[in-house]
């Protein structure tokens, strides 16, 4: 899907009198747009592999949960306002361990947590962001294939 897709989808949600029903199926449509990474990785991730693994084994974390994500689209386009600079930031991506992952959904979605900026809810998750160092170089890797 690109963004013209779903600013075509949004548009014809965010006025749905089921508002919840309309928040979910815009977070649906939100996470099949493209998803750039920041340059950012965990280092519970480094730790976990010793390097960064390919992208296949990280999990990709968005800044922003699903549900929020898609409420303030809803609240964007209800104000008239632009959305394209909030779909770069809730669709751009970390990459993490699938645990830590599932730590910050947790801080993400409650209710005493999930107005926090991003980077206070990484913090409370013990979540630390490094520049992304890259992947084992390839001839490292098949010399410990072969060991």
């Amino acid at each position: 899907m690109n963004r013209e897709e779903f600013k075509s989808i949004a548009t014809a949600l965010y006025n749905n009198p089921n508002q919840k029903a309309a928040q979910r199926m815009i977070g649906l449509a939100l996470f099949e747009l493209p998803q750039p990474t920041s340059g950012m990785v965990s280092t519970g991730l480094l730790c976990e592999y010793g390097y960064r693994p390919p992208i296949s084994k990280c999990t990709k974390e968005h800044y922003h949960s699903r549900n929020l994500a898609a409420l303030k689209v809803m609240e964007l386009l209800k104000a008239g306002e632009d959305i394209d600079s909030w779909l770069d930031e809730c669709t751009t991506v970390h990459l993490t361990t699938k645990a830590e992952n599932i730590r910050l959904s947790r801080i993400q979605n409650d209710d005493d947590t999930k107005d926090l900026s991003w980077q206070k809810q990484y913090k409370l998750a013990g979540i630390k962001l490094v520049k992304d160092p890259g992947t084992m170089p390839v001839r490292l890797r098949n010399k410990l294939k072969k060991v």
